[in-house]
């Protein structure tokens, strides 16, 4: 069965915007004979979401390099989850990847953090349960930290794809710093 979603118009500027980019890259891959990532999902967002895409063609976007990047990471956190006992992972600036689709079987529980608009965007093509939820907020916030302490034993498994770009150093050794403290025993 075929899953088709209703025509949606991100209302995305500035930062959040960029999620379009990866989105576009694995839908573009998914043509190929040997994808570098099987993501069938995202040619239906594509599809749904009224957007001038041809702007990362006109632009000559290298849609092969975030997809690289992707399959990179998949793999990284596959092996992390498949040699540690069961654990949360915590996945900062998701936008519309699908990564829980391809490896939330591994994992004990899945939680996405992005800014607002991007989870409004994403509920409309993911959905949550008792294995995985999306937080509405920064990841730089301390709210989502004193949320997920209480709700988890192990020390998570914390995913940060193609988000460091958009902070200073000061900021993300600071935040690296509050995840250490935070949560002894994790990995990023």
């Amino acid at each position: 069965m075929s899953v088709v979603f209703d025509r949606v118009r991100p209302d995305l500027g500035g930062v959040p915007e960029t999620l379009l980019i990866p989105l576009w890259a694995r839908a573009q891959e998914q043509a190929r004979s040997e994808p570098l990532i099987i993501d069938p999902a995202s040619e239906k967002i594509v599809d749904a979401l009224d957007y001038d895409f041809s702007r990362f063609t006109s632009k000559h976007v290298d849609a092969e390099n975030f997809c690289i990047r992707s399959r990179v990471m998949d793999s990284l956190v596959s092996s992390i989850l498949k040699n540690s006992a069961p654990r949360t992972v915590v996945e900062f600036g998701p936008g519309l990847d699908t990564r829980f689709h391809r490896l939330g079987h591994l994992a004990k529980r899945w939680t996405e953090i992005d800014f607002p608009e991007v989870i409004e965007l994403r509920e409309r093509f993911f959905q949550t349960d008792a294995s995985r939820r999306m937080i509405s907020g920064s990841m730089l916030d301390q709210t989502w930290m004193d949320e997920l302490r209480g709700s988890t034993d192990e020390p998570p498994l914390f995913i940060a794809e193609g988000v460091f770009y958009f902070f200073s150093r000061t900021q993300i050794r600071d935040f690296l710093g509050r995840l250490k403290t935070e949560f002894p025993g994790s990995s990023i």
